[in-house]
Formats: C-alpha cells, structure tokens, sequence
C-alpha cells in the first residue's frame, strides 16, 4: 500500500472515530456522570403541549438548573402529554411547570419551575405529578396576552351577537326620531303654542309665588289663632276642673245625707225608716179619701136637690 493510500485511510478512521466519540459524548455523556451527580427523584408533568422539550432538556427553578427531562409521551388519549425527569430536591411542593422556548432562533425549551402560591410550601415527592403549560418565548407578559385572548372572546361574542347590525338599527332609529323632533321644532304653530304654553308657565310661577307669600301669612294668622285658642281651651279647662271638684263635694253631700236618711236620722230619715209613721200617713190617707168621697156624694145630692135651709 502506498504512504498516500496509508495516510487517507488512518485520517478516515481518525475521523469516525472523532464524530463516534461526538456522539457518544452526546448521547450517554449525561449518564456518565450521574455517579457523580447528587441524589435525584422522579417526577412527572402532564400538560397539553410540549413543544420543544426532549430527552435532555433542563429544568431550573429560580434560575438555578435543578434537573433533566428523561422521557416525553403522547398519553392514550391523544390530548395530553407526559414529561418524565428527574429534578435534585428540596424543590417546593406547590410548583407549577412553565413550558418556555430557550431562544428565539431554535425549537428546544426548558421546564421552568415556578411556585403556585406566593410562598413555598411541603416538598416535592418521588413520582409527585406537576402540571405544566406552554408560554413559548414568554417575551409579553402574560397579562397581554390573557387581556388579547379576553377581547379574542370579546370580538368574536360581538359577532355573534349582531351587535353591530342592532346599533345600527338602534341608530337609525334614533335618527328618525331626531327627524321627527326637527320637523315638530320647524313648524310654526308648534312654537307658538311652546311659547304660550312658557308664557302660561311663567304666569303660573308668578301666581304659585303670590300665593305662596299668602299662605305664610295665613300660616302667621293661623298660628296666632292656635296660640289664643290654646288659651282659651286652657282657660275652660280649669273652669271645668273647678266645676268638677264642686260637683263632686255636691256628690260626697249627697252621698251623707242619703247616708243619714238610710240610718234613719234627721225628719225624712225617721219619715223613711219609721214603719209607725207610715202606717199613720196611710191610714190618714184613706180617712181622707173617704171623705172625699163623701163630699162628692153630698156635691151630687145638692146638685139634683138643690140645698135646703131650715129657720127656725
């Protein structure tokens, strides 16, 4: 064999062996290390996208690299993705993963951890299953982009709703009433009777204002009025309490002497109570009857016989 022919196949092999050394460095130079690499546990993400993420992407948490993707899957129901890695712990318990491109000229992405609540809590777990969502290059906050996906919504609601075609409905409408109300203001006879009908109302502004300095001073009579009656009803109040204390020594009078005619004292007392007395008064009621009685016949008698005197 020829030097050259010697030569070009050494510098082949040479150069096999370099890019198979480059590959290999590549494809297990993570797990060549892991020996001397801290303690790691596995845990999963479930998201809808994975967009940039491989065997080998990093995963950090406040900036610092904590961990490598080991695996990415479609699950079975074609909708969700699973992203398999091992992270070095203490991580937080209460993370969520951020799913963000690493430049803006390449596809690859890192897992970027970041804390549900404003405060850590608990601590990740073997297996623990986190949930991821994809941002991309993350270059807008994310409050843009969630107000541009509210008035996404808010475009597409108008749409549907044919607001636009109402408003101008509603427009065209208003303007028809605009032309109705030009056409009231351009006529003649309508102002006229607006100005009389303003002449009326000023007329009855200046009556209501008479008629409101009348009322006070009828409401000023009115109160003076009040005020006398007042004495007047206060005047008669005390007559009439004079009146009822005096009827009611006449009553407690009264009262006494019906008390002393019921025990029997004084003359109509004895005349009341005296059973004697009664007897006598009834029988010289019935003596007097009699005798009336007698005087009747005798008037009769003289009546049909006339009197007759004797002379002696």
């Amino acid at each position: 064999m020829s030097p050259y022919r010697r030569n070009m196949m050494v510098g082949l092999t040479v150069l096999v062996a370099l890019l198979g050394l480059g590959w290999m460095m590549l494809k297990f130079g993570g797990r060549a290390m892991t020996p001397f690499q801290p303690v790691r546990i596995p845990i999963t993400f479930v998201g809808n996208r994975a967009d940039g993420l491989s065997e080998g992407s990093s995963i950090t948490y406040r900036g610092k690299q904590v961990g490598q993707v080991t695996n990415v899957r479609l699950e079975d129901d074609l909708q969700s993705v699973v992203v398999e890695g091992q992270v070095e712990p203490p991580l937080p318990e209460n993370v969520e993963g951020i799913i963000r491109t690493t430049s803006a000229i390449g596809s690859s992405s890192a897992i970027v951890l970041t804390t549900v609540d404003q405060l850590p809590a608990g601590s990740v777990k073997p297996g623990q299953k986190i949930a991821i969502r994809f941002v991309g290059l993350d270059l807008i906050p994310p409050e843009f982009a969630e107000l541009a996906r509210e008035l996404k919504e808010t475009s597409k609601q108008f749409r549907e709703s044919n607001l636009i075609l109402h408003l101008d409905q509603q427009v065209k409408r208003a303007g028809a009433v605009i032309d109705s109300v030009q056409k009231l203001i351009d006529d003649p006879k309508m102002r006229e009777d607006l100005n009389i009908t303003m002449a009326n109302f000023r007329t009855a502004s200046e009556n209501a204002s008479r008629i409101s300095g009348k009322l006070d001073a009828l409401t000023d009579e009115t109160t003076a009025t009040v005020k006398s009656s007042r004495k007047t009803i206060e005047d008669l109040g005390k007559q009439l309490n004079d009146r009822m204390v005096q009827v009611a020594t006449l009553l407690d009078q009264t009262n006494s002497i019906t008390t002393k005619i019921n025990q029997g004292q004084g003359t109509a007392g004895k005349l009341v109570n005296d059973e004697k007395l009664y007897s006598s008064l009834v029988d010289t009621t019935q003596q007097l009857s009699l005798t009336i009685k007698d005087l009747q016949r005798l008037i009769q008698q003289w009546e049909q016989e006339g009197v007759t005197l004797k002379l002696k």
